[in-house]
């Protein structure tokens, strides 16, 4: 059973549970750095997500992550 629900996400919470990736991209901000831009989804709802300032050595881990996968986040809301 999950610990957290999209639904029952607050803003300035943090948290750490699994969720579904419904999309994924890494995109380059104005600041000309590269981020990862998620969608992620669980069966209340979906909510995106953003991880900033990608360090070189974060890349081959960042680009395995394909839609459909589970992921466990760690995150700040």
């Amino acid at each position: 059973m999950k610990d957290i629900y999209i639904s029952d996400i607050r803003t300035n919470q943090e948290l750490i549970s699994y969720f579904i990736v419904k999309s994924v991209a890494i995109k380059v901000g104005s600041n000309k750095k590269a981020y990862l831009d998620l969608l992620l989804a669980d069966c209340t709802g979906e909510i995106s997500a953003k991880k900033w300032d990608i360090a070189d050595e974060e890349m081959p881990g960042l680009e395995k992550i394909k839609e459909g996968n589970g992921l466990k986040v760690k995150a700040l809301v």
